[in-house]
């Protein structure tokens, strides 16, 4: 895949916009790729699971792996060969680009975490939302009615255990739908104090847990990234950025960004200047 971002991700008004990721293989080269590459198959033979568990820690890259489902399973120029989207269609753009907090064609996302008085502004209430805009969504795809729509809920450890039980049925009768629950723990995500043997949720479901890169791999994807967005990054920054942020790779790019400040030649000098001396010793020297 490693497409590169399109040009309106990377000019001089949004520049944090060309750091981020457009597909979950751009920048980082390592094990949760094969889980990326699995899922890119699963879509390209039309059989996605009713349920998948996203498992990892925090920017590991589950969100984006969920952007790359919701592009491939609507995209009418879809390369069949490579398991590619081809990123640029309207129906693409409106999966990556919309600014609409949910409701995203392909991709419906859901906060697990939303809480509020109003019966409206529940995550129970959105899961029902999404259940009818999945309906209208397989109706207007008359090329392919096949297409299924991804159902991104994040953080569903903190969904309410009536609305987990919920989901028990709706796995089972919700037709044209890929519901894909996002956690950072799998022992959280239990009903009614049941072990992880004992969930009904994991046995329907099919697990896929993703994990940091490694330090080399870290080191690579980062490199790669900063030449993306034209920074010469010096090695020893390199390291320095790693081993700060512990390979996770959000937060490197977030660090990245935030030297960037400094100029597009990043020197030992910009972390210096951003957090002092002892900062940079401790973690580095």
């Amino acid at each position: 895949m490693n497409m590169p971002p399109p040009n309106h991700w990377k000019n001089d008004d949004d520049f944090r916009m060309s750091l981020v990721p457009r597909w979950f293989d751009q920048f980082w080269d390592y094990e949760s790729n094969r889980i990326y590459a699995s899922l890119m198959r699963m879509v390209a033979n039309n059989r996605l699971p009713r349920l998948s568990i996203f498992e990892g820690p925090m920017g590991s890259g589950k969100t984006l792996a969920a952007y790359g489902l919701a592009c491939s399973a609507s995209c009418p120029h879809y390369d069949p060969d490579t398991h590619a989207p081809c990123g640029q269609c309207e129906i693409c753009e409106h999966v990556l680009l919309s600014k609409d907090p949910w409701w995203r064609g392909a991709l419906l996302e859901i906060d697990g975490a939303h809480r509020d008085r109003s019966a409206s502004q529940t995550a129970s209430y959105f899961l029902h939302e999404a259940r009818s805009r999945t309906e209208s969504y397989r109706t207007s795809m008359v090329s392919d009615p096949s297409r299924q729509c991804i159902v991104f809920v994040d953080e569903a450890h903190r969904l309410s255990v009536p609305v987990r039980e919920s989901l028990l049925k709706q796995v089972e009768q919700w037709v044209g739908a890929h519901i894909i629950l996002a956690t950072t723990r799998l022992d959280l995500l239990t009903l009614n104090g049941m072990t992880d043997e004992g969930n009904p949720l994991l046995s329907r479901g099919d697990v896929f847990r993703f994990r940091y890169p490694t330090e080399n791999q870290c080191l690579r994807g980062l490199v790669k990234a900063a030449t993306t967005g034209s920074i010469v990054l010096e090695n020893d920054v390199a390291r320095w950025i790693v081993t700060r942020h512990a390979c996770c790779p959000r937060d490197c790019l977030g660090e990245l960004y935030r030297l960037s400040n400094h100029g597009n030649h990043i020197t030992r000098q910009a972390v210096i200047d951003e957090y002092g001396l002892r900062v940079w010793q401790n973690l580095f020297e």
